[in-house]
């Protein structure tokens, strides 16, 4: 699994993980230091083409811009609230995001472990589904099969376990854009979908 790990190991209290970023190279990065809050999420009635969607109107439309994610958060209908998570740093360092019970988005335009601009939608399909599914829905959205589709079967045909679908695209501006499906780290059958600006 593409996974990072960010530790801070400061002393007393016991740390736990928070909301799901992603690194400058698209792997999904927990934050565990002392106060976290631990992220679960239960399925809500959403299913992987809901979580697309979702993906669509609040990372890809919204340009890493807060101003045109609030309201889209709001409109979403997914529940979403608002929750501060502070690193210990000096000064505190805001890592919070937008929870609802099946899902969490986290919008950056560059922050302490990754300069370049992100947005990410984890979120837990109601039905079950497998990363084939959400490969497909992503797919139908963004008119092209992944760039490294060649590499999801082993030489048996069999689909590799670790596996990870990624696109790139050329957004409204010229600029590129990386978007990247990862199965969530802390929540087994969540799903990270992801866009970082090159």
């Amino acid at each position: 699994m593409r996974a990072a790990l960010i530790l801070m190991a400061l002393a007393v209290a016991t740390p736990a993980a928070a909301g799901p970023w992603i690194d400058d190279k698209g792997r999904s990065t927990e934050m565990v230091f002392p106060g976290a809050s631990p992220l679960v999420l239960a399925a809500n009635g959403h299913s992987v083409t809901d979580g697309v969607a979702a993906f669509d109107r609040l990372c890809l439309k919204t340009g890493f811009e807060r101003a045109a994610l609030e309201p889209a958060v709001s409109a979403s209908g997914w529940g979403f609230a608002y929750r501060a998570e502070m690193m210990p740093f000096k000064p505190p360092v805001d890592i919070g995001g937008w929870n609802s019970p099946d899902a969490t988005l986290r919008m950056a335009n560059g922050i302490f472990f990754n300069r370049k601009p992100q947005c990410n939608l984890t979120f837990l399909p109601a039905d079950g589904a497998d990363m084939a599914a959400v490969q497909a829905a992503l797919t139908a959205l963004l008119g092209a099969a992944p760039d490294n589709a060649a590499k999801q079967f082993d030489k048996k045909g069999k689909p590799k376990e670790y596996y990870s679908p990624e696109w790139t695209l050329t957004g409204s501006n010229g600029v590129l854009l990386k978007v990247f499906a990862l199965p969530a780290v802390y929540n087994t059958g969540a799903f990270q979908l992801a866009v970082l600006k090159n």
